[in-house]
């Protein structure tokens, strides 16, 4: 395994168990299982050999690989033979690719049903690939900063069907094309820091990466007063800094990645009121830059890609125990 740093890593069931999938800072994409040896690609394949997002189709086995400076690359894994198709950048970092890539270096992808929603660092829009291989642009909220960058980092779906879209000015609410006014924490009262990560759990609750700010929690059945935090190094945050969360199987709670190592945060009980949160200090990962979190289709195992390596660990080993 190439010891470039990981910028985002997937995983998907395969005949050998999980298979995972791990980009990397400069150093392409590659894929292993427990039984098999890994394959590299390198930007003969992408383009580029930064690979900064990765999400897998569920329904077709489909590798969406985003690039940064080579735009999107779709691997269909047909037998032993990959079958690449790539969504070309444009000749400038400043406008979409032909193809109709919102940017050139992929910050995110998100896949719902028979759509991909993909944000990159130089766009201007969201982009959607539609199920009949169209792309179509969602412009920024309303009041967008002119001239400025509209970057997704990180999109999930929320109850009733709405996706949550992190952003480099704070999370908005995307339903259908229509967007939400931002979404602040009551206890932030300037410019909307950046949300590199936010993930909804079975509760609906939403777990929020706020700036520089730590972790918030929007929970819209607590009417009166929905917003839960904010939850930082005094509660047990290894940093403030939050750029992954992984939920948890077993329903309580989630892996919490930062700048400076791993955290656990759990619901203690049906009357706590907030997660309860703990630096995990037995894997050697303090102070370790973290990047991506991803769980196995198993639930048993989690990936953790850091500014070094992918590191990968059962679930129990962080005292999770089994779902």
């Amino acid at each position: 395994m190439s010891e470039e740093g990981v910028l985002a890593s997937a995983a998907q069931s395969d005949v050998d168990g999980t298979r995972w999938w791990v980009g990397m800072s400069g150093g392409g994409l590659e894929t292993f299982t427990a039984r098999s040896a890994h394959v590299s690609y390198d930007f003969r394949d992408l383009v580029a050999d930064t690979v900064a997002a990765l999400a897998v189709d569920e329904r077709n086995g489909r590798i969406w690989v985003g690039t940064s400076g080579g735009g999107l690359t779709i691997l269909g894994q047909e037998g032993q033979q990959a079958d690449w198709r790539p969504y070309s950048p444009a000749a400038s970092y400043t406008r979409a690719g032909r193809d109709g890539l919102p940017g050139c270096r992929v910050s995110t992808i998100y896949l719902d049903g028979e759509r991909g929603y993909v944000g990159a660092w130089d766009g201007h829009s969201l982009g959607i690939l539609e199920a009949d291989g169209q792309w179509r642009h969602i412009a920024p909220p309303s009041g967008w900063q002119e001239g400025v960058y509209f970057i997704p980092f990180s999109i999930t779906k929320g109850p009733a069907g709405a996706l949550w879209v992190g952003t480099n000015y704070g999370l908005y609410r995307l339903n259908g094309d229509g967007w939400s006014h931002p979404y602040q924490p009551p206890w932030d009262n300037g410019t909307p820091g950046a949300v590199r990560a936010v993930a909804v759990d079975e509760n609906k609750v939403i777990w929020i990466g706020v700036g520089s700010e730590g972790l918030a929690l929007y929970d819209e059945r607590l009417a009166d007063s929905p917003w839960i935090g904010p939850i930082t190094t005094h509660d047990g945050l290894a940093s403030n800094d939050v750029r992954a969360i992984a939920l948890l199987p077993t329903g309580d709670g989630a892996l919490v990645g930062t700048k400076a190592g791993l955290s656990i945060c759990r619901w203690k009980g049906e009357t706590e009121k907030r997660p309860e949160c703990e630096v995990n200090r037995e894997l050697d990962l303090m102070g370790a830059p973290i990047h991506s979190l991803t769980i196995s289709p198993e639930a048993d195992q989690v990936l953790i890609g850091t500014a070094n390596q992918a590191l990968i660990f059962r679930l129990s080993d962080l005292g999770v125990p089994d779902n």
